[in-house]
């Protein structure tokens, strides 16, 4: 049964995976944390289980991140710990010290991060970032462990293990960075894995991988804290979810009562702020319906005709035609590096195509014609992400305003699009009506696109 308050949570999975064990790992009750004389988190209790997922979902500053790193002894200087139980693999963790808790981490407890690129070491190679916990944790022997990076880089997916170990952070894309990123987490094969936000800004594709490999973990007996504010993200792997808010708990549960039937006034305005095809035509922020006027056909605002531009040899947007009609959205779709954001600025004349023209109506002026929105809503909480779409919406239906609206969500495009681009590689594989593209891809690679995308359905 779902619950409203902020008691200790059962130690077994209601989701139930038949991994999960009812001995749990990590166990806290009445967590508090302040810094300065203010408390962020506030009585908090939670416990995770070997092959459990709890998921703890909430907006920035909801307290969630905190919690997580306070179950690492990192809750950051200055902070003040207070709890009535606090135990981490069996141990009361309320006594550590700082050598108590460097030796628990990475050896029982691997964390991973948002933002890969700031987490990892940019002077030094993903494969001697690997090694250095296999070292420090002494994990394998010495000359075992260049076999161990590349046997740890192949499990998480990355492509050329060999060539990717002797590469640095800035020289991999964020879906390679992300999964070198957990490979470090792993390394040591850890018992518990704290992930917060990791998959935040990745491509859909990218972050269904993340997923899967965290997944993956916990099926083979990892206990996993998952934090996300966004509630489609942990419906596929979460066993039990906890929504955070303002330091507190408002909602706990097994994921499939949470997100089919919420019972706290917060969680169903944060399940329904998820932007989907079925959330078209209406206020998310709300729910109620929109009025819009159709696009006018015979009104073209802005159209590129067979478009080019390459840095180097390399071609990034490639032969790339379109029009836009006055009161129209034009979603752009694709992964990065598909040529997304160039399209974008040639567009709106800030690059200059090597080849193809761009022709708009009227491209200045106290109410333009065109809004170009590039990745507008990315990486935003829910709520707020669904304040932007409706104002958004709002300057549509009174000013006639045409978008191109460029995201790697689905979700979002489905929402505000009428006609959608899918590009890859610097070239438009589909396009259509947003409806007909996305419930009947017809290319691979759409079709890839709309299976990756996450759902809050149970």
């Amino acid at each position: 049964m779902t619950t409203t308050h902020g008691e200790a949570v059962p130690t077994s999975a209601a989701g139930g995976g038949e991994n999960v064990s009812t001995v749990p790992l990590a166990a806290v009750a009445d967590l508090r944390v302040s810094f300065g004389g203010s408390e962020v988190v506030r009585g908090i209790s939670l416990s995770i289980a070997p092959g459990e997922c709890v998921a703890i979902v909430g907006e920035s500053g909801s307290g969630k991140s905190v919690t997580a790193r306070t179950l690492l002894g990192l809750a950051g200087p200055g902070s003040l710990v207070r709890a009535s139980r606090f135990t981490i693999a069996g141990r009361d963790a309320l006594g550590f010290g700082p050598r108590e808790w460097r030796a628990l981490r990475g050896r029982f407890a691997g964390l991973v991060l948002q933002d890969a690129l700031v987490s990892l070491d940019p002077l030094r190679t993903v494969g001697a970032e690997i090694a250095e916990v296999l070292a420090v944790h002494e994990v394998v022997p010495r000359p075992r462990r260049a076999d161990r990076v590349l046997e740890l880089l192949e499990s998480v997916g990355v492509p050329e293990p060999e060539l990717r170990a002797g590469q640095h952070p800035h020289e991999l894309s964020g879906g390679l960075r992300q999964r070198a990123l957990i490979a470090s987490a792993i390394a040591a094969d850890p018992e518990l894995i704290i992930a917060d936000e990791p998959t935040t800004a990745l491509d859909v594709t990218v972050q269904a991988q993340v997923l899967r490999l965290l997944a993956e973990r916990k099926a083979a007996g990892a206990a996993l804290l998952l934090i996300s504010h966004d509630l489609a993200v942990v419906a596929s792997i979460a066993d039990r979810i906890l929504v955070m808010r303002e330091g507190r708990i408002v909602e706990e549960g097994p994921a499939r009562h949470v997100l089919s039937t919420p019972a706290h006034p917060y969680t169903r305005a944060l399940l329904a702020a998820v932007p989907s095809a079925a959330s078209r035509g209406t206020r998310l922020a709300t729910g109620a319906r929109r009025i819009r006027s159709a696009p006018n056909p015979s009104a073209q605002v802005l159209a590129g005709t067979a478009l080019g531009h390459a840095y180097g040899p390399r071609r990034v947007v490639d032969d790339v035609s379109f029009t836009l009609h006055e009161g129209e959205t034009l979603g752009v779709v694709g992964e990065s590096g598909s040529g997304k954001t160039t399209l974008a600025r040639l567009a709106l004349g800030l690059l200059e195509p090597g080849h193809g023209r761009v022709a708009i109506a009227r491209a200045l002026g106290p109410r333009p014609d065109v809004l170009v929105c590039d990745e507008p809503v990315s990486a935003l909480d829910v709520s707020i992400q669904a304040q932007v779409l409706d104002l958004l919406a709002d300057l549509q239906a009174e000013y006639g305003t045409a978008m191109l609206f460029i995201s790697h969500d689905l979700g979002v495009v489905h929402h505000v699009a009428d006609r959608v681009l899918v590009m890859k590689d610097g070239r438009v594989v589909e396009e259509g009506d947003v409806e007909e593209v996305f419930t009947r891809p017809r290319h691979p690679y759409t079709q890839a696109l709309v299976a990756a995308v996450p759902t809050t359905a149970v």
